[in-house]
Formats: C-alpha cells, sequence, structure tokens
C-alpha cells in the first residue's frame, strides 16, 4: 500500500486498515534489518512511533524522539523502506531505539 503523509495519526492509520496491536516493543537488544511498515505521530508532539517487521518476522514497535537526529530519520524515512536499527536495554531494563538508518527504499535486499 502506498501512504501519502510523512507520519498518521492514530486513528488515521486504523482507518488505513493497519493493526498495530500485530506489533510489540521489543525485549531484546542488538542490530536488525527489518521493513518500516508504518509510522504514527505519537501523544506528544516529540514522538514518532515506527513499526518495524523485522527480517525474522518479528514485528516491533520502536520510539523515536524529536531531540534524536529528527527521530533518528526515520521521519523522512519513505514507507516500506528497509532499515536497520540498534536496540538496547535502559538504565529501567526496557529495549529502547538507540540508532536506525535507511538501508534503501521500497523494501530493498536482505543484508
Amino acid at each position: 500500500m502506498t501512504y501519502e503523509k510523512r507520519a498518521y495519526r492514530f486513528f488515521d492509520m486504523l482507518d488505513l486498515g493497519f493493526e498495530p496491536r500485530d506489533y510489540l516493543f521489543p525485549d531484546f537488544e542488538g542490530e536488525y534489518y527489518g521493513n518500516l511498515d508504518m509510522k504514527c505521530w505519537g501523544k506528544t508532539p516529540m514522538a514518532l512511533a515506527a513499526y518495524i517487521t523485522l527480517d525474522d518476522g518479528r514485528k516491533v514497535k520502536c520510539n523515536a524522539w524529536q531531540n534524536k537526529d529528527n527521530y533518528f530519520g526515520i521521519a523522512d524515512m519513505p514507507f516500506d523502506s528497509r532499515i536497520r536499527i540498534v536496540l538496547e536495554k535502559n538504565s529501567k531494563g526496557r529495549s529502547c531505539l538507540v540508532e536506525a538508518s535507511l538501508v534503501s527504499e521500497n523494501g530493498g535486499g536482505n543484508e
């Protein structure tokens, strides 16, 4: 599906038929590759949720923040792009997005 906006609001995303409940916050660390399925503006204007299907099939939701290089660059990445993400546990033991980069637009090949 082709999306026209930079990111969507939650209810607009639902109206498009996207199901965010299929995506879970990660509980693991490491470097991963996957496809950027959807982007949704958070409840605060400084948050952006990225919905990503990893190469191993897991579907994860990662939050990015405006003060981290424009949401780690995710805000400007096209939908269905192939991306690389790095997850690390914070001091509370929660996995957090600490890095993201565009590998290729429109799904690309495996790395």
